[in-house]
């Protein structure tokens, strides 16, 4: 009889939440890249605003990283990886990503000498703070590139500002 082994890695359910939160604004943010592209002409450098919406949803990831015992530094370095493109592109799990970002937490394998921490609930307020000021942001723009004299709204991260909103109803207040 042949004997196997299992392990089960155990971790907040905060890591899995930041997950997936982060993995559909990743999302979001390549198809806004591409959808702005398209509509610019490819000339998305004079918007500027994917990147208020990355500011927003990044410490999402670094307080991920941060419950499961890491740092800035941690961070930092899996930002150099393909682990998060793989993650957003559907080539890994979100258990698979978690345990890439443990191995280099338990490697401490860092990136510069940054060791500051978040917490979830900071990265979520701050999140759905920076994000509400993208969704405005992207209204403008979208009100200016129409010509309309009526301000065009921008939707399309509602989903996510509503997550982040639940969120901190149930565990934050």
């Amino acid at each position: 009889m042949k004997k196997q082994f299992t392990t089960q890695i155990l971790y907040s359910k905060n890591v899995s939440w930041l997950t997936e939160i982060y993995k559909k604004c990743l999302k979001l943010d390549f198809d806004l890249m591409d959808d702005l592209s398209d509509c610019t002409g490819g000339d998305i450098a004079s918007i500027h605003t994917t990147d208020e919406f990355s500011e927003g949803y990044e410490l999402l990831l670094k307080a991920a990283v941060c419950e499961l015992g890491g740092h800035a530094g941690h961070y930092h370095l899996l930002l150099q990886t393909a682990f998060v493109s793989e993650l957003v592109e559907g080539q890994i799990s979100s258990a698979e990503f978690i345990t890439e970002i443990r191995k280099i937490i338990i490697d401490n394998d860092k990136e510069g000498t940054d060791t500051s921490i978040i917490s979830c609930g900071e990265a979520v307020r701050k999140a759905k703070e920076d994000i509400t000021i993208f969704k405005v942001s992207m209204s403008r723009h979208l009100t200016e590139i129409t010509g309309s004299k009526e301000p065009i709204p921008f939707y399309r991260c509602d989903y996510i500002l509503l997550e982040l909103d639940n969120y901190i109803v149930r565990f934050l207040k």
